[in-house]
C-alpha cells in the first residue's frame, strides 16, 4: 500500500504547486504586475515571468511521470519503511504511463498530420525566404514542424501587409524558428495534456503561448521598425486562426486563443513593443535563446525527485 500512498502524495504535490501558481496569477492580473515594469529591463521581466510559468506548466506532469516510473521500476514486492509495497500502486503507475503515452502519441498525429498537409503545398519566395504557400484571402504566417520547422504564408498575407510589415512578421517567425518554438511546445503541450485537470492550466498554457510571442515581437523589433511589428499584429489578430497543432506557431496564437482575455494580451504585446522603443538597444535577443544553466539544472534536479524514492526500497 506504501506505493499507493506515494502515488497519491506526488499528485497532491502536484496540485499544490499549480494552485500556488494560480493563485499568484490571480494575485498579479489584479495588481498589474504581469505588465512590464518601467524599473525592471525588458528582458529580466520576461526572463522572470517566463521560467515562473515554465516550472509551474512542467513540474507537476514531470513529478507525475517520474513518480509512476519509481513505482513501476520498484515492483509490487518488497518493502519501504517497514510496510509492503503492494499491487495498487503498480496498477496506478502502469495505468497512469499508458495513459501519459497515448497523449503523446495523439499529439504527435496531430502535429505529423499538419506537417504532412504543409509539405504538400506550392513553394514561393518571400523576400529572399522560402515559404510554403496557402491559397487563402485570410492573412496569415506561421511556421509549421518539429525541429526543423516549415515557413507557411497565404497569399492573403502578401496581399494585405506592406514589404514593411512582411518583413517584420517574417522576422517574427524567424525568432520562433531560431528558438525552436515548436520542437519544445510540442513537448510542453503534451505536459499541459497531462495535467489539465489541475487549476489554472488554461491559463497558465496562454500565458506560456503569450510570453513565447512577446519574446519573438521583441526579436522582430531588434531587427525592423518596432512600429512595423505591432502594425502588423494589429492586422493579424483582426483574422484569429486558432493552430491546427501544437508543432504550430502563428503570430497572433496568443491573443486569437485567448478565450476571454484578448484585449490584456493584445495591450501586454503593444506595451512590450512601445516599451522597447523607449530602452536604449540592447543585445539582449541572443541571451534570450539560451536556457540559463543554473535555471535548467534546479529545475532537472527538481523533477528527478520522485526517483529518489528507489533508493527506499527493500
Amino acid at each position: 500500500m506504501i506505493h499507493t500512498y506515494l502515488v497519491l502524495a506526488i499528485a497532491a504535490s502536484a496540485l499544490t504547486l499549480r494552485w500556488q501558481w494560480h493563485r499568484h496569477y490571480q494575485k498579479s492580473q489584479r495588481s498589474g504586475e504581469l505588465f512590464q515594469s518601467q524599473q525592471d529591463s525588458q528582458q529580466n521581466q520576461w526572463d522572470r515571468q517566463w521560467w515562473w510559468a515554465l516550472v509551474a506548466l512542467a513540474l507537476p506532469p514531470l513529478w507525475l511521470l517520474n513518480g509512476w516510473i519509481a513505482v513501476l521500476l520498484m515492483g509490487h514486492a518488497g518493502t519501504m519503511w517497514g510496510y509492503s509495497v503492494g499491487t495498487l500502486g503498480s496498477i496506478l503507475a502502469i495505468a497512469g504511463l499508458a495513459w501519459a503515452v497515448a497523449q503523446l502519441v495523439i499529439a504527435w498525429r496531430q502535429g505529423q498530420h499538419a506537417v504532412d498537409a504543409i509539405t504538400q503545398l506550392p513553394t514561393a519566395e518571400v523576400q529572399g525566404q522560402t515559404a510554403r504557400l496557402i491559397d487563402q484571402p485570410v492573412p496569415y504566417a506561421a511556421q509549421v514542424g518539429f525541429w526543423r520547422s516549415h515557413l507557411v504564408v497565404s497569399q492573403g498575407f502578401l496581399n494585405c501587409f506592406s514589404p514593411a510589415q512582411i518583413k517584420a512578421v517574417l522576422a517574427h517567425e524567424g525568432a520562433h524558428a531560431s528558438t525552436r518554438d515548436t520542437f519544445t511546445f510540442f513537448w510542453l503541450s503534451w505536459l499541459h495534456r497531462l495535467v489539465r485537470w489541475l487549476p489554472g492550466s488554461g491559463e497558465l498554457w496562454q500565458e506560456l503561448l503569450l510570453l513565447r510571442e512577446i519574446r519573438a515581437d521583441y526579436h522582430a523589433a531588434t531587427l525592423t521598425d518596432p512600429l512595423d511589428v505591432a502594425e502588423a499584429l494589429l492586422i493579424m489578430v483582426k483574422f484569429p486562426l486558432k493552430s491546427p497543432a501544437p508543432m504550430t506557431t502563428a503570430m497572433g496564437d496568443a491573443v486569437a486563443m485567448g478565450e476571454g482575455a484578448g484585449g490584456d494580451r493584445l495591450n501586454r504585446r503593444i506595451q512590450s513593443l512601445i516599451r522597447q522603443t523607449q530602452q536604449q538597444p540592447q543585445n539582449s535577443a541572443k541571451a534570450s535563446q539560451s536556457i540559463p544553466a543554473l535555471f535548467s539544472w534546479g529545475l532537472t534536479l527538481l523533477a528527478a525527485c520522485p526517483l529518489l524514492i528507489i533508493a527506499l526500497h527493500h
